[in-house]
């Protein structure tokens, strides 16, 4: 038994076209629809959370998120870029080459404590190159 269509279905002029983001758009959009641009800037440090596997309870913690600042800060200066993709590629390196955390030592504790040594490295350096002028 053959089925054959009784209607050639043929798409019509007036679809409608896909949206299209432009700045014409936008500056027809109501100003209080944007989200809040603090709560993006709230939000930036969350992949390195769960890139460490961070608890809720981990996540509220000062000590900890200062370390996952410091962590972030050093890798977008790293990968010169603050796309997730592209600094936690730069953390992920940092992790192969220097290897496991010691047995009782963290991730984050092993990578934080290596980020603190090359900033106070850094520090000394500059301080002697004012100094000392070389």
């Amino acid at each position: 038994m053959d089925i054959k269509p009784t209607k050639i279905i043929t798409p019509s002029p007036a679809e409608p076209q896909p949206l299209v983001d432009s700045p014409e758009a936008r500056s027809s959009y109501d100003p209080r629809l944007y989200a809040d641009q603090s709560l993006v800037e709230s939000f930036k440090h969350y992949p390195l959370m769960r890139f460490f596997g961070l608890s809720e309870d981990e996540k509220a913690d000062d000590k900890i998120n200062d370390k996952i600042k410091s962590i972030y800060n050093f890798s977008v200066h790293k990968a010169q870029s603050n796309d997730p993709n592209k600094f936690m590629r730069a953390i992920r390196f940092l992790e192969m080459e220097i290897g496991t955390p010691p047995l009782g030592t963290t991730r984050l504790d092993h990578i934080s404590g290596l980020i603190e040594i090359e900033n106070n490295m850094h520090d000394l350096e500059n301080e002697r190159r004012f100094k000392y002028g070389f």
